[in-house]
């Protein structure tokens, strides 16, 4: 749907059946001359979803439809696509607007109240170039332990090849705004991201709860910033399964395989005189899933058969008194 003129983009969403929305993210690529689809993706707590959403250009509407539903824990990832038509070229800002969020978000007054939105800006230039949105590679949802290091990387794959960047921003409600009372779960340099690893530092947590925060990535070429897309982050921390998504002492120690997986997982120490003592596995929010303890051999097997599709975590106490801990994927 070409317009006669479009300097601003609102994309506007109001979805009154979500119970809660966790997160979300929006992205573009571009298809043709200046027709563009646009890929939104949310996290919610319910299943029953919208199959089409109006969305709201200007002072015309545009749909995006639902392309898939997935169940990952107990949560319900949404995929949402429209395919829009720019009529010139030029800077266009677009603004995703969902209703509504989680209640007790811990740094966000009112949070059930408040409008979860994410802004994107797109610089269309014969200049420029084609380009395409960076890709989300991680999930929008993180868990951490009280009083341990969370570091979790939330850098993005561009397939054009530019340069990102990445910032914390504050996470936006009505109309784009910054939240009122809003604050990020702790002050740098305790709580950080890292601008060109993308990686996330919080250390450490202090209290149990739930956090949103918002990371803006944006897009360098030739020096020149040329896009940048945001994706709202949600942290659930828990007060004690031992475990963070930082895969410590893993990669020449424990074999995990296969991984993903939809039937078993085989768990083994390389070292062959070290042998595994207990090993736990949690869901996302750092429920305990199974224990299984006084194995005494150097290798074990998960049977994830009975799993609900999503990322688990384990810890293994070893016979050398060490923990080791990283994830596993049921598909």
């Amino acid at each position: 749907m070409k317009k006669t003129y479009l300097l601003l983009v609102n994309l506007i969403i109001a979805i009154s059946s979500y119970a809660g929305t966790y997160s979300a993210s929006l992205g573009y690529e571009h298809i043709n001359g200046l027709d563009y689809k646009f890929n939104l993706t949310i996290y919610t707590d319910t299943i029953n979803v919208d199959s089409i959403i109006v969305i709201k250009v200007d002072n015309d509407t545009d749909t995006l439809y639902k392309k898939s539903q997935l169940l990952l824990n107990g949560l319900t990832i949404v995929k949402y696509q429209g395919i829009h038509s720019f009529f010139n070229t030029g800077t266009h800002y677009v603004i995703v607007e969902l209703n509504n969020r989680l209640a007790d978000i811990n740094n966000i007054p009112n949070s059930i109240s408040s409008e979860l939105t994410i802004k994107t800006y797109i610089n269309i230039n014969p200049f420029v170039g084609i380009n395409n949105s960076p890709n989300d590679s991680i999930l929008l949802i993180d868990t951490a332990i009280v009083n341990q290091v969370l570091s979790t990387n939330l850098s993005s794959y561009d397939i054009d090849g530019d340069s990102l960047s990445y910032k914390l921003k504050p996470c936006r409600g009505a109309n784009g705004n910054s939240i009122p009372g809003y604050t990020f779960p702790a002050q740098p340099p305790v709580f950080s991201l890292d601008s060109i690893s993308g990686i996330l530092t919080w250390n450490t947590p202090l209290y149990q709860g739930e956090y949103s925060v918002l990371i803006q990535v944006e897009e360098w070429r030739s020096g020149t910033l040329i896009s940048y897309t945001e994706r709202e982050h949600f942290i659930v921390v828990n007060l004690g399964s031992g475990i963070n998504n930082t895969e410590n002492k893993l990669s020449n120690k424990v074999e995990v395989y296969p991984n993903p997986s939809s039937d078993i997982v085989n768990i083994r120490l390389k070292n062959s005189k070290e042998k595994i003592f207990e090993i736990e596995v949690f869901d996302i929010f750092g429920k305990q899933i199974i224990v299984k303890s006084n194995i005494r051999t150097p290798s074990s097997i998960i049977d994830v058969s009975s799993y609900e599709k999503g990322v688990y975590f384990y810890k293994i106490i070893s016979s050398y008194k060490e923990v080791y801990s990283g994830k596993i994927i049921v598909y």
